[in-house]
């Protein structure tokens, strides 16, 4: 069984590891999610076999953590709106294009 330390050691370092993805999603970096679903289910498997008492102890990094991924959430929410209204302006412009057979004018440039 995991003591209450490690598991407090890979929330804070899981928590890192996010803020961290947050910078580069604002820096428009490339980010690897790949471990972060499966790091998240053996830190609540492990949460679950310590004695109440010991969870409880757990609780503010586990917040914190919690904060952390809603603020990523929040990040890739708005890049993935982003994309989408840009990829909506490009196939209208596209659409233009193939209809007038020359492309219309940029907006606000």
């Amino acid at each position: 069984m995991t003591d209450a330390n490690t598991i407090k050691l890979r929330i804070t370092t899981l928590s890192r590891s996010i803020e961290t993805a947050c910078a580069a999603i604002d820096e428009n970096a490339e980010i690897n999610l790949s471990g972060v679903e499966t790091a998240v289910e053996e830190i609540c498997s492990e949460i679950a076999s310590l004695p109440p008492e010991e969870g409880e102890s757990l609780k503010d990094s586990l917040i914190l953590l919690t904060d952390n991924i809603d603020k990523m959430d929040n990040k890739l929410k708005a890049v993935q709106e982003g994309l989408s209204t840009e990829i909506g302006n490009v196939t209208a412009r596209q659409r233009a294009t193939n209809a007038y057979g020359k492309p219309p004018p940029p907006k606000n440039e």
